[in-house]
């Protein structure tokens, strides 16, 4: 055996220290050398002082004393694993490999999907201008029109603004953002920044927020991305419908799992099985222009931040998305249920 893992005989071994085989920095044993003890299940990496060959073993050992209670020596056995060692040092080198193939594969979604997302705060800034310019050129503006415009153009600009840094720190590697958060704050924000689509195509929006409901741990911004896709999506649904059955419903809760959970519904046609079943695939779409990838991009984000976004329709009767995410036990204590 010494023979095939060191090149040596096994009498040549004899009386001789086990340092001889220290090919590499790893320590012989598990304890400094003035205090010596008994020890299991240590690997340690030994090599042949004619051959170079490396080897892994699993070792235990004990130690010996004599009659005086001196410390003699250490009696053990070491087990070759080497084959095992190579095995889990290639799972861990395609474990890394996965996880920067996930990562890349989410940074090119996102990547992909810029001009998509950038669309909606882009297109809701020249909207707004617009609305400025009309008011203005009419010369019957009223000074809080104009403010309440402005103001919604400053935070489109500073949400496209957002993005793009949660884009440029996504491709370094960078995990999203998430500290606690007040989800009926986020809700309120993400439905102000679509406020001119909705009003403009006659559609009510209903929050109903459960008291008290804890802060979920998310990246604000990208967490508002997710509700502004589902919201524009819920829109779209409904865009052919009556005026006056056009309608989004948005909730959030504690769930019993520990997490916060956040619903938005619509009175749309729902969804067909088949479509449902491929909802959330890149680059899957029903829409003339659409692009397919908000929706996965969308639970992309949501699953990088721990959490889970679900579709559930009946066709005729709308379609609901559901979002779950990690909670923090404390609760917005400074807001107001709603509903």
């Amino acid at each position: 055996m010494t023979s095939r893992f060191f090149g040596i005989a096994p009498a040549a071994l004899v009386g001789k220290s086990i340092n001889i085989l220290s090919g590499s920095r790893q320590p012989i044993f598990p304890f400094d050398p003035g205090s010596p003890r008994s020890y299991t299940n240590f690997e340690r990496t030994l090599a042949g002082p004619n051959n170079g060959k490396v080897s892994t073993f699993e070792s235990a050992g004990t130690a010996i004393y004599d009659e005086q209670g001196r410390f003699a020596g250490m009696r053990g056995i070491d087990r070759d694993i080497t084959s095992k060692r190579q095995f889990r040092d290639s799972l861990a080198r395609l474990r890394e490999e996965l996880a920067d193939n996930m990562q890349a594969n989410l940074v090119g979604q996102l990547l992909s999907g810029v001009a998509h997302e950038l669309n909606q705060p882009l297109s809701a800034i020249v909207s707004y201008n617009q609305a400025c310019i009309r008011l203005l050129e009419s010369g019957g503006a009223a000074p809080g029109e104009i403010a309440s415009a402005m103001r919604a153009t400053a935070s489109n600009a500073l949400l496209a603004g957002d993005i793009v840094k949660r884009l440029r720190r996504l491709s370094a590697r960078g995990a999203p953002q998430a500290h606690p958060t007040s989800i009926r704050g986020l809700i309120r924000n993400a439905i102000a920044l679509v406020d001119h689509r909705l009003r403009s195509a006659d559609i009510d929006v209903i929050v109903r927020t459960a008291a008290p409901v804890s802060r979920m741990i998310v990246d604000p911004v990208l967490m508002t991305q997710v509700m502004l896709n589902l919201l524009h999506n819920a829109a779209d649904a409904i865009s052919e419908a009556m005026p006056e059955t056009r309608q989004i419903r948005v909730s959030c809760e504690d769930h019993e799992n520990g997490k916060t959970r956040i619903t938005v519904s619509d009175s749309g046609p729902g969804i067909p099985p088949e479509t449902l079943k491929r909802i959330f695939e890149p680059h899957f779409t029903t829409k003339a222009h659409g692009t397919g990838i908000g929706l996965s991009i969308s639970r992309s984000i949501v699953e990088a931040m721990g959490g889970t976004l679900e579709c559930n329709s009946v066709p005729g009767k709308g379609a609901s998305f559901t979002i779950e995410l990690p909670a923090e036990k404390t609760h917005d204590d400074n807001e107001h249920p709603t509903g």
